[in-house]
């Protein structure tokens, strides 16, 4: 567990503020070419040797990494290339809490005192990935899992994704907020953090000419779970209810999401059929 740091000397910090809560902090890597030689390297070696473990699928979207860490980190070996990787790490988390420093002082957001970083993963994008033909790569959502707000667990509190490389085509971050569209392209180096939750939806737009890495965090909390979703545990025994719980939460997740046509709010059902229509005339 990465604990958040909120004591961090911001001063030196450039930052812009494009809606309300919405922060973009600017220049926050020293060398941004070097950190996306240290990433691109990485994802290419299948060996996951270093400080960074192997690269790994993350759904349709990419592939991921995470670091190393108690014995897979001591067996590593301690070359320039492992030193490396450490360096960039260490970079990350330093620019992360100096970011999220600055960001409760500056919007008044409050941070509960149990909250710590979910930790890093180190991302890419595939380009050309539009699964619902709309030129949204991420469909707009809110990180905070909505359809598991009753459940004890962590929930995500604030978003704050690192970008390491602007060196491919789209790839825009894209925001629904209350009806308002407010687009934003990310540069190398920057960080933007905003509320996890309701009304900050967000999106990715279709990626092409390259690929986009980036790092992903959290600000998360824990939840004791809600009076009502604790009784029906009890009542009806942790198993039942958990698998009831799985079957409405695969249900709803879709639901969850916001789906625009012609910038008009559609629903999911509606988003899919418009798809299937789409492939029919991609298919002749």
């Amino acid at each position: 567990m990465l604990k958040v740091e909120l004591d961090h000397n911001t001063d030196d910090l450039i930052f812009n503020e494009i809606y309300p809560n919405v922060l973009v902090y600017k220049n926050m890597l020293a060398d941004p070419k070097k950190s996306y030689e240290i990433m691109v390297r990485s994802e290419a070696d299948t060996s996951g040797q270093y400080y960074l473990n192997k690269w790994t699928p993350w759904a349709t979207f990419g592939t991921y990494s995470q670091a190393k860490w108690g014995d897979e980190l001591n067996e590593s070996p301690k070359d320039d290339v492992f030193n490396e990787e450490k360096a960039f790490v260490e970079e990350i988390n330093l620019a992360y809490n100096k970011a999220i420093s600055h960001y409760k002082k500056h919007t008044g957001v409050d941070f509960p005192e149990d909250a710590y970083f979910s930790g890093h993963s180190y991302c890419k994008y595939f380009d050309q990935i539009d699964e619902l033909i709309n030129n949204m790569t991420m469909q707009y959502h809110v990180d905070y899992i909505i359809s598991q707000r009753d459940m004890p667990g962590p929930k995500f509190h604030t978003t704050c994704t690192f970008y390491i490389n602007d060196n491919y085509g789209g790839g825009d971050l894209e925001f629904f907020i209350d009806g308002e569209i407010i687009n934003y392209k990310p540069e190398a180096g920057d960080i933007v953090v905003f509320p996890s939750t309701d009304p900050y939806y967000h999106g990715v737009k279709k990626i092409f000419d390259g690929n986009k890495f980036f790092v992903r965090n959290f600000v998360m909390t824990n939840y004791e779970g809600s009076a009502e979703w604790l009784e029906n545990q009890r009542s009806m025994g942790a198993y039942r209810w958990a698998k009831k719980e799985f079957e409405r939460i695969e249900k709803e997740d879709d639901h969850n999401a916001i789906y625009l046509s012609n910038g008009n709010r559609i629903t999911f059902d509606e988003a899919q059929k418009i798809r299937e229509e789409k492939l029919a005339k991609l298919n002749g």
